[in-house]
C-alpha cells in the first residue's frame, strides 16, 4: 500500500464531505481549515505521530462539535453496525493522550490507556508498541486506513440525509448545534473591544474569562434560533464587567497592606475598593493609593 496515496484520500474525503454538507444547507464548514496534510516524514515512526496529530486536530479541533452530530446518526441509518468507526474516533483521542502526554506505560495510573493502546497496535503490528521501522509502517497504514473508512462513513451519512424526507429538519438541528459550539476562548476578542471602549487597560482579561465563561457559554446556549454571537456575549460581558469585574487586590492584600483584621471591616474595604476601580479602573498600586486617600479623607 502506499502511503501518500492514503493520505490523499483522507484529504479528500474531508474536502468531499465539506462540499456535499454545504450542498444540503449546512452553513458552516464540517472541517474547518487547520494546517495542510502532512505528507513527508524522515521515517514511518515520525510518519505516524505526525498523522496522528494531525487527525486528533480534524477531528477533535477543526470539526469540533460537527463530528458528533454525525455520529448521533450512525443508529438511524444503520451506518458502522460493528462500531468500528466509532472505535476509530475514540482510538485517536488514546493515542494521541499516549504519545503527547508525558505517558508512562508502567505508571498504575495509566492501566487502562495502557492496555488500549497496546491492544491497538497488537491490530496494526502484532506488537504491543512498534520496535521497527515496518511496525511503525504497518501502524501509519491501519491509521489512514481507518480514518478513510471513518470518513467514509460520516460521508454516507451526508448522502442519506440528502434524500431522507426530513431533510430539512435535521440541517436546521445541524446548524443550530453548530451555532452553540463555543469555547472559552472565542469570547477573547469580545472582551478585548468592551474593555478599550471602557477604557479599562489594567483589567485581568485572561482571569475574568477563566471565572465566567463556563457560564456564559451555559447562557448562549439557552436562546433559541439563530443570533449573533458577538452582540449576545458583549451582553454578558459588560454585564459581569459592572457587577463582578476582577479586581487587581485581594481580601488578603487589604489584610497584610493595611493590618486589618479578617472580619467585617475587610470586606467593607473590598466594596470600596470595587467602587472605587469601577469607578476608574486602575492597576494595583494606584487603586491602594486610592483607597488609602479615601480613608483618610473620611476621617477627616
Amino acid at each position: 500500500m502506499n502511503v501518500v496515496t492514503d493520505i490523499l484520500e483522507v484529504e479528500r474525503l474531508k474536502n468531499v464531505i465539506n462540499l456535499d454538507a454545504h450542498s444540503i444547507g449546512k452553513e458552516n464548514l464540517v472541517f474547518r481549515e487547520i494546517h495542510n496534510t502532512p505528507s513527508s516524514f524522515t521515517c514511518f515512526e515520525a510518519g505516524f505521530l505526525k498523522i496522528l496529530s494531525w487527525l486528533y486536530m480534524l477531528y477533535y479541533e477543526s470539526a469540533r462539535g460537527e463530528i458528533e452530530f454525525i455520529i448521533e446518526k450512525f443508529p438511524l441509518y444503520k451506518i458502522d453496525s460493528g462500531g468500528n468507526s466509532l472505535s476509530h474516533y475514540k482510538d485517536i483521542r488514546t493515542l494521541r493522550t499516549a504519545f503527547q502526554h508525558n505517558f508512562d506505560p508502567n505508571a498504575n495510573r495509566n492501566t487502562t490507556l495502557r492496555t488500549t493502546t497496546e491492544k491497538w497496535f497488537i491490530k496494526a503490528a502484532q506488537k504491543n508498541l512498534p520496535e521497527t521501522n515496518d511496525d511503525w509502517e504497518k501502524s501509519l497504514i491501519k491509521i489512514l486506513v481507518d480514518s478513510a473508512m471513518f470518513l467514509t462513513d460520516l460521508h454516507n451519512i451526508i448522502l442519506l440525509m440528502k434524500n431522507d424526507d426530513f431533510k430539512d429538519k435535521l440541517v436546521e438541528d445541524w446548524n443550530k448545534k453548530s451555532s452553540r459550539n463555543f469555547q472559552s476562548h472565542d469570547f477573547d476578542p469580545v472582551i478585548q473591544i468592551v474593555l478599550q471602549e471602557f477604557g479599562m487597560i489594567h483589567f485581568d482579561s485572561l482571569r475574568f474569562r477563566k471565572q465566567n465563561s463556563d457560564l456564559w457559554i451555559q447562557e448562549l446556549r439557552q436562546l433559541t434560533g439563530n443570533f449573533d454571537f458577538s452582540a449576545e456575549a458583549r451582553k454578558l460581558i459588560e454585564r459581569d464587567i459592572l457587577t463582578k469585574p476582577v479586581l487587581p487586590i485581594t481580601g488578603s492584600d487589604i489584610i497584610e497592606i493595611f493590618g486589618i483584621q479578617p472580619g467585617l471591616r475587610v470586606k467593607e474595604t473590598m466594596e470600596l475598593a470595587r467602587k472605587i476601580y469601577l469607578h476608574q479602573p486602575c492597576n494595583r498600586e494606584e487603586l491602594i493609593k486610592k483607597i488609602i486617600s479615601y480613608s483618610v479623607a473620611n476621617q477627616e
